[in-house]
């Protein structure tokens, strides 16, 4: 009994020769080797290796999905912020038109003017004024933002409320406070200074 067990474990060390362990590394070597290498060391030509990287680096096709999605999803975001501030900018009636005709319809300048029946320079003006006007709103939403997230004292707050919900100019501001208007315009300048 005991010479059966010596003869299966001579077995075993003759199954597991060095030389066959050398053997089975040499093929997980050649397993794992680059493409080109395997050629007989013949290297692939910079064009090859030019198309290789490509592919390896080119997004799969969900990838590719995800990324429209989120495009769309960021720009119907910046739409609707964008219609908000529109809302609230209280533009006249040929800005309205100006910014549908501009941003909406993708007209050029000679073109706005010839529908509006005005010249070209008042077109840039609409244009301007109508940049004014969302920068201007959207100030006062970033500063109502600040009021609801910082600690501000309550004149500050109480500031940040007249400027921008019951939109008073600074003058109105300064005499309802008992305040001059540079007090008022440091203040307001100060807080734009933590938005941007």
């Amino acid at each position: 009994m005991a010479k059966h067990k010596e003869n299966e474990i001579k077995k075993n060390k003759t199954e597991v020769h060095p030389k066959y362990l050398r053997c089975k590394t040499r093929v997980r070597i050649v397993d794992f080797m680059r493409v080109e290498d395997t050629l007989g060391n013949c290297p692939l030509a910079p064009f090859d290796l030019e198309v290789k990287d490509k592919i390896a680096c080119a997004a799969s096709p969900s990838e590719e999905l995800i990324q429209e999605e989120e495009a769309q999803a960021r720009a119907q975001e910046v739409r609707n912020i964008l219609a908000n501030l529109i809302d609230k900018a209280q533009l006249t009636s040929n800005q309205k038109a100006c910014y549908d005709m501009v941003y909406i319809e993708e007209l050029t300048d000679p073109e706005i003017a010839g529908r509006l029946g005005i010249d070209k320079r008042n077109v840039r003006r609409l244009k301007q004024a109508i940049f004014k006007a969302l920068k201007r709103v959207y100030e006062k939403q970033c500063l109502k933002d600040i009021a609801a997230t910082y600690k501000l004292k309550d004149k500050q707050r109480l500031v940040i409320s007249l400027y921008c919900d019951e939109q008073l100019c600074l003058r109105e501001i300064a005499n309802r406070l008992n305040m001059q208007v540079s007090s008022i315009e440091s203040m307001l300048c100060r807080l734009r200074k933590k938005i941007f």
